[in-house]
C-alpha cells in the first residue's frame, strides 16, 4: 500500500477527475459557461496543491482576492468563474481534511465523496 503522501496525491486527483467529468455534464449551469469554466478551473488547481496547508494558503488568497472584487465592482461573470473555482476548491479541501482526520468537516457530502473514492482507488488497485 502506497504512504500516506501518496494516497493523498491519488485521492486529490481522484476527486478533481470526477469532479471535471460532473461539471461537464451536469446541465444545471445550461447559459452559464463562466461558471462551469470556473468549476473546472477550480479543479484544475486542486491537481497543483499537494498539502492541507497550501490549499489552506490558497484559499485564503483566494477570499482577499473575491472581497477585493466586491469592493472594486468588477464583472459579474469574473465573479462568479473566481466564486466557482474556489467553491471546488474548498470542497476537495474538505474531503481530504477526512482522509488526513483530525479535522472537523463542513460538509457530509465531502465526507461521503473521501469515501467512495477512497473505495475507488482500492478498486483499480491504486492502494
Amino acid at each position: 500500500m502506497p504512504d500516506g503522501d501518496v494516497i493523498f496525491i491519488l485521492l486529490r486527483d481522484k476527486i478533481a477527475e470526477q469532479g471535471i467529468a460532473s461539471v461537464k455534464k451536469d446541465a444545471t449551469f445550461h447559459g452559464k459557461r463562466h461558471k462551469r469554466e470556473g468549476s473546472i478551473s477550480g479543479f484544475q488547481i486542486c491537481s497543483q496543491l499537494s498539502s492541507l496547508k497550501q490549499f489552506e494558503e490558497k484559499l485564503a488568497k483566494r477570499d482577499v482576492a473575491e472581497m477585493n472584487w466586491r469592493k472594486e465592482g468588477r464583472e459579474i461573470e469574473d465573479y462568479w468563474f473566481h466564486r466557482c473555482a474556489t467553491g471546488q476548491i474548498e470542497f476537495c479541501y474538505e474531503a481530504l481534511k477526512v482522509y488526513v482526520g483530525g479535522f472537523r468537516h463542513y460538509s457530509a457530502r465531502a465526507a461521503a465523496c473521501c469515501n467512495t473514492t477512497l473505495i475507488k482507488l482500492k478498486l483499480e488497485g491504486k492502494l
